[in-house]
């Protein structure tokens, strides 16, 4: 829910540029938008948004989540992982596990 910052900041700055043709203003490559929303969310850490670990947890959660999704990715498509073997990695627990 947090990256949606991220994603905002991203679409308005192309939307409002106008030298790009109408293409590149309109339609997005999902890379970028999440590396925009990543940046937005590392930002918010690095000029102090985040005051205590409460505060910070979300994003620590999404963080967790896109790792585990790297290493599952890189599994399937690098190590060719089976079914089973995705299934069965270890399971980091919700994010709102303490």
């Amino acid at each position: 829910m947090k990256e949606s910052s991220g994603h905002h900041i991203q679409l308005s700055v192309a939307q409002q540029m106008t030298g790009l043709p109408k293409f590149r203003r309109r339609t997005f490559n999902s890379v970028h938008i999440e590396g925009w929303a990543l940046y937005v969310e590392q930002l918010g850490k690095e000029v102090g948004f985040y005051r205590d670990p409460v505060s910070d947890y979300g994003r620590l959660g999404s963080e967790r989540l896109r790792a585990v999704r790297l290493v599952v990715d890189t599994g399937i498509h690098s190590e060719v992982w089976s079914r089973d073997q995705e299934v069965h990695l270890p399971n980091p627990g919700p994010s709102t596990s303490p």
